[in-house]
This record gives structure tokens, C-alpha cells and sequence, in this order.
């Protein structure tokens, strides 16, 4: 290793390769055909082996994501299970619970991200502006609301 000056004065140990992870096992391989999967049976051995009790950390990673999503817990699980059994693969070296963690994570974006769409769509479409209410609108709003709800009071006053 050579030895270069810092700005201080102290001498710094450099390494003589510009990148430390130049080697050839260092950075992972983007080529699919050296990954190995699991099969459908080892995914469905793997999902019956897991923890779901209610205080497991799949389960509340579970309840944390459908907190986010506003979507019921079980069924952002069941989902997860779901895809992993139809349309995921699951590297081999990976826990399965970690790669449902993964899925349930991907699946309460999605709905997050359709959720935002879907709300800009339909307020453009009804072109649903809030703009803010001057105080002297706001007073009259209230008065008008007064009104009817005492209308309203003595026509249901009336009937009883």
C-alpha cells in the first residue's frame, strides 16, 4: 500500500486498485442462468414451515404494511402467498419469510401508487379544486348551514 499525505499533515494507507471490490467474485452477477430458484414444492414446503402467529415478525411486518395500504392484514398476507405460489421466484438462498416481507412490501406500494393515480384522475375528471374559502364566504356558509339544519329540526320536530 502506498502512503499519501492528508490535508492535516497525517499520512493515509491508500490501496493500490482504484475499486476494492474489483475482484471477479465481488459484485453479483446480473445473468439469471447462474441464479438458482426454489421449485414449486420447495416454495410450498417453505410456506408451510413458517411462523404466522399473531406477534411473528412476518405478521407484523404484515400489519405494518397493511396499515400503509389500508388493506386488511390477512389479506395482504394471503396475497403475498399468493404470488409467491403462482408468479414469484424466490432465490434459493433467500428465507422465505423475507421474501414475503418483499412481496407484501411491493404489493402495498402498488396499491399506494394506484390509490394516488386514481385520486388525481377523479379530481381532474370532476374538477374537484379546493381552493381556499374567504372568512366573510365561511360566515355565510354557516349561516346558510344553521338554517337548514333548524329547518330541517323543526320539520323532523313536527313528525314526531
Amino acid at each position: 500500500m502506498a502512503k499519501a499525505a492528508a490535508g492535516n499533515g497525517n499520512e493515509i494507507k491508500k490501496p493500490r486498485s482504484a475499486c476494492p471490490n474489483s475482484g471477479s467474485a465481488a459484485h453479483t452477477s446480473t445473468n439469471n442462468a447462474t441464479r438458482s430458484y426454489l421449485t414449486k414444492p420447495q416454495v410450498r414446503a417453505a410456506i408451510a414451515a413458517l411462523d404466522l402467529r399473531a406477534n411473528s415478525k412476518l405478521m407484523r411486518m404484515a400489519r405494518i404494511r397493511a396499515f400503509t395500504a389500508g388493506f386488511d392484514t390477512e389479506d395482504i398476507l394471503q396475497e403475498a402467498i399468493l404470488r409467491t405460489l403462482t408468479s414469484r421466484s424466490c432465490p434459493a438462498g433467500l428465507k422465505m419469510e423475507y421474501f414475503l416481507m418483499a412481496v407484501m412490501r411491493s404489493i402495498a406500494s402498488a396499491i399506494i401508487a394506484r390509490r394516488k393515480r386514481d385520486e388525481a384522475r377523479y379530481c381532474s375528471e370532476l374538477d374537484l379544486v379546493v381552493s381556499p374559502v374567504a372568512p366573510d364566504e365561511a360566515c355565510e356558509i354557516a349561516e346558510h348551514s344553521d338554517a337548514w339544519r333548524q329547518a330541517f329540526d323543526d320539520v323532523v320536530g313536527g313528525l314526531t
